[in-house]
């Protein structure tokens, strides 16, 4: 496979790798340098990731896995970064009602954070890739290396967990 067909094929998966590596590390360089290093990990086997029949699920993959590595390395664990509320919103400015719709607004980040921290490592991941990232469950569940019906009773039982609190 010619590097300008690999970019053709695969360049578009980029942002929503990026999406899933800042899910996963929660810093934007990180999540760049994760995806970039994907990229040059799966460059070095293009002509087998061209033949896959679904290289995407194999991309998304070789991301978590990637991420999973920098994490061990810096010594920290997988957390989920919920962002309810976008970095560029500043909160210095504005009326009253601003300030305590943001104050309101990170209460309920800081409770979806607790919330999802509770759960397992794999359930997590599976709420974010499901949910957050938006991901069909056939692409989450690709992501994750399991079955759709894995993947939905992990689901169900993650969403009960999250009732219940």
């Amino acid at each position: 496979m010619t590097e300008t067909a690999f970019r053709q094929r695969f360049l578009p998966l980029h942002d929503g790798l990026y999406s899933r590596a800042f899910v996963l590390l929660g810093d934007v360089e990180d999540a760049k340098d994760a995806v970039q290093e994907t990229f040059a990990t799966l460059w070095g086997q293009a002509g087998r990731v061209a033949a896959m029949e679904q290289p995407e699920a194999y991309f998304a993959t070789t991301l978590r896995n990637t991420c999973l590595k920098m994490l061990r390395q810096r010594g920290r664990t997988v957390s989920l970064q919920a962002q309810a509320v976008p970095a560029y919103v500043q909160t210095d400015h504005g009326d009253a009602s601003d300030r305590e719709l943001m104050e309101e607004l990170e209460a309920d980040r800081q409770r979806l954070r607790r919330m999802l921290g509770r759960l397992t490592p794999r359930a997590r991941l599976a709420v974010t890739l499901r949910y957050y990232q938006g991901l069909s469950t056939h692409e989450a569940a690709a992501a994750m290396n399991t079955s759709d019906d894995n993947l939905r009773a992990i689901l169900s039982r993650a969403i009960g967990q999250l009732r219940a609190y």
